[in-house]
């Protein structure tokens, strides 16, 4: 009786940590996508991309905040981009 106990616990230990690495791979991807307009504002060479990373940070929980600072990583053209643009 005993030995089934100790199976009966080692199936629930390892159940555990199984849903423990699901539940922080989801945290891993969930951050990522919270994180993804400053992101693209660092791999576009913005030089705001401190203040991307801060918009989301403080507004990116509701959607609209999370959607302006896409629309602001995306519409202002990078460091590399603005030397490129021809001058008038």
């Amino acid at each position: 009786m005993l030995s089934l106990f100790r199976i009966g616990v080692i199936v629930v230990a390892v159940t555990l940590l199984y849903l423990a690495r699901i539940v922080m791979l989801a945290l891993g991807v969930v951050t990522y996508i919270y994180f993804l307009p400053g992101v693209i504002a660092m791999k576009r060479d913005y030089a705001g991309t401190d203040k991307v990373f801060v918009l989301c940070a403080l507004t990116g929980w509701t959607v609209l905040g999370w959607l302006a600072a896409l629309a602001f990583a995306l519409a202002l053209p990078g460091r590399a981009q603005a030397c490129a643009l021809p001058a008038h």
